[in-house]
């Protein structure tokens, strides 16, 4: 507080206010000096300024050794301070008498003593209430910052996951197209490419629009139909919308995850829905369970929620029934 731009505005208050208390109590009456009440308002004036100034340079010399605790370092400046205001009373108690040529007067000192001391209690009391003030706002902002700099620890982690598992068996149905059918192997290259160019461009990214998820989507799309053929039923109902958002390749991830915990046989087909209702995605599978099926470590489940969690908005909800498979996806709005 006592290093503060305003202080000489806030002395200057200090003076006015101490100057009218000490007028409206008569106060003034048990001190003679000489001069009038303009006299009398400076001697209160140089009096604030002084016990003010002493503990700024206190405050700039303490302040230095950063190390020690914020209490400690209030209780040294107070400690501190009492000495000024012994040393301004004696001083100011012995000009005033020598002016009026009297001798050694102890109840002045009393007095000057009371005043000086109550001011600058006053003031250190306020700069016990701002100091930890700003204290508590640094460590705020600290704590701030470590929750964003965790969050983003956390996002880059999830985002990490990320990494689909049909990448080889993309490259083996397109080791068999380049001989069959070579012009179909080029565009399925150029899908191929779109996928991986939009999940290295969403990389950093937390949210990206409906419209930008749902033209990769395609690409993916496409890529499973080259190599599931008439096997997976792929039906994508839902409106392209800029100003809509939601965590990049959630779509994606629960395709991926459909298409890992089922069958995708000529004998059992999977057919995946997706479709609007209520402001949400929807992603909804039939059930067929794998002869043999995977151990399931929820890792695209869990990352969907996760992120979801992250950035405050309502996780999916998940439902199972002896059919089929349901994924509930809110909407981002923004």
């Amino acid at each position: 507080m006592f290093k503060t731009n305003k202080r000489y505005l806030f002395i200057l208050l200090l003076g006015v206010y101490s100057f009218l208390n000490i007028k409206f109590t008569e106060g003034d009456s048990l001190i003679s000096i000489p001069g009038n009440d303009v006299t009398f308002f400076f001697l209160i004036l140089l009096l604030v300024f002084l016990l003010w100034e002493g503990n700024h340079f206190f405050e700039n010399f303490i302040t230095k050794k950063t190390h020690q605790k914020i209490a400690t370092r209030l209780v040294k400046q107070f400690v501190f301070s009492m000495l000024i205001v012994v040393l301004l009373s004696l001083l100011t108690s012995t000009t005033l008498l020598f002016l009026v040529n009297k001798s050694f007067d102890p109840i002045l000192l009393k007095l000057l003593l009371g005043f000086t001391f109550r001011v600058n209690l006053f003031l250190h009391c306020i700069n016990a209430i701002t100091t930890y003030n700003k204290e508590l706002s640094s460590s705020k902002l600290e704590a701030e910052k470590l929750k964003q700099e965790t969050t983003e620890a956390q996002f880059e982690a999830l985002r990490n996951q990320i990494n689909p598992h049909f990448l080889f068996n993309s490259f083996n149905v397109l080791s068999s197209l380049v001989e069959s059918e070579p012009k179909v192997a080029v565009q399925f290259i150029e899908q191929l490419s779109i996928v991986y160019r939009y999940l290295l461009k969403t990389k950093e990214l937390k949210v990206i629009s409906l419209k930008e998820e749902l033209e990769f989507l395609r690409s993916y799309i496409f890529l499973l139909h080259m190599r599931f053929q008439n096997n997976l039923d792929i039906h994508l109902e839902i409106n392209e919308e800029e100003h809509k958002f939601l965590p990049p390749a959630t779509l994606q991830l629960l395709i991926e995850n459909a298409i890992k915990h089922n069958e995708v046989s000529k004998r059992f087909p999977l057919v995946i829905d997706l479709f609007q209702t209520n402001g949400s995605l929807v992603v909804k599978n039939n059930l067929n369970p794998k002869s043999f099926p995977e151990e399931s470590s929820l890792v695209g489940l869990n990352n969907i929620k996760s992120r979801y969690l992250l950035l405050g908005g309502t996780p999916p909800i998940i439902e199972k029934t002896r059919e089929d498979f349901k994924v509930t996806i809110p909407l981002i709005h923004r």
